[in-house]
């Protein structure tokens, strides 16, 4: 009698849980307008409950371009990071998607200017797909789209490459 009553209660789903996710890869931009691009990472821990995950994401990169002015060229680079807030859900335990809201600090070097540091608001979309699952680690195939407002360096970057999810 008491398994037939065990057994005829629904089961609760478990509310919270962490999950962790380290993605890298290749991040092509814009800044000051010059075009960039170069390996960037970012990760995040959320705590998981029913139908979102919330948590905080870190990012950085190291981006590097050149422009030309006349007959000379000019070598452009840019180091961003980046704190924030996030938030991300998953759909048929496969795919995934998240947006952030934060704050970027970037050094910006320039042939044609001094060194700057700059700091701005920062925005961003991701989503990725679990590619292959062992236990609760699994290998994600991702992409991130991120722009800065509020700084005049007009930065903005799409972000694509492989990661690591515990799940």
């Amino acid at each position: 009698m008491l398994l037939v009553g065990c057994a005829s209660q629904p089961m609760r789903p478990r509310t919270t849980k962490y999950s962790l996710g380290l993605v890298g890869g290749y991040a092509a931009g814009k800044v000051y307008a010059h075009g960039v691009s170069g390996p960037a990472a970012m990760g995040y821990g959320v705590l998981r409950l029913p139908y979102v995950a919330l948590g905080a994401r870190a990012s950085g990169g190291s981006l590097d371009g050149t422009y030309k002015v006349t007959t000379r060229t000019v070598n452009t680079s840019t180091t961003p990071a980046s704190l924030g807030l996030y938030a991300q859900t998953t759909a048929l335990d496969r795919v995934w998607a998240g947006a952030s809201l934060g704050v970027e600090f970037a050094q910006i070097e320039d042939d044609t200017m001094p060194t700057v540091f700059k700091t701005g608001f920062t925005v961003g979309v991701d989503a990725g797909v679990d590619l292959l699952r062992v236990d609760k680690h699994r290998l994600t195939l991702f992409g991130r789209v991120e722009t800065e407002l509020g700084s005049s360096t007009d930065y903005r970057a799409l972000l694509f490459g492989l990661g690591w999810r515990m799940y």
